[in-house]
Order: C-alpha cells, then sequence, then structure tokens
C-alpha cells in the first residue's frame, strides 16, 4: 500500500531523530529509498500521484486514479 510506504519513511525519520539509532536506520535505508522510488514514479506531468486501479490504499481496493491521500 502507498501511503502506508510514505509513512514508513515518516516513521523511519522520527525513530531516527529521537533514537539517533544509525545502524537502525542503515538497516531499512535501501528499502526506504526503494519505497520513495515507487511512490515518485506515479507522479505525473501534473503533479499528482496516478494510482493505478488495483491499488488499495488504506485497505480501500479499487481506489485507483488521483487520491489525496498519497
Amino acid at each position: 500500500m502507498l501511503t502506508n510506504r510514505i509513512y514508513s519513511l515518516t516513521d523511519l525519520y522520527l525513530y531516527y531523530m529521537y533514537t539517533g539509532d544509525i545502524a537502525y536506520l542503515t538497516t531499512h535505508w535501501a528499502r526506504a529509498t526503494l519505497g520513495l522510488s515507487y511512490a515518485l514514479s506515479l507522479i505525473d506531468s501534473t503533479g499528482l500521484a496516478l494510482l493505478p486501479a488495483n491499488n488499495p490504499d488504506w485497505l480501500r481496493n479499487y481506489m485507483g486514479g488521483y487520491n489525496i491521500e498519497v
């Protein structure tokens, strides 16, 4: 789920900021940047993320198209 991936980035940032746990950040950094790359790949010429129709968002199936949550 795309929004969960984006929230995970925020969570990773906050965890590091409050703990300074660089080992945890380093362990998860590659996956975090991969998720961000995927999210950015969905942005089209409008500057908005266009979700595929089969990409559930917040457990709502078939919420494709432009979605403000993303």
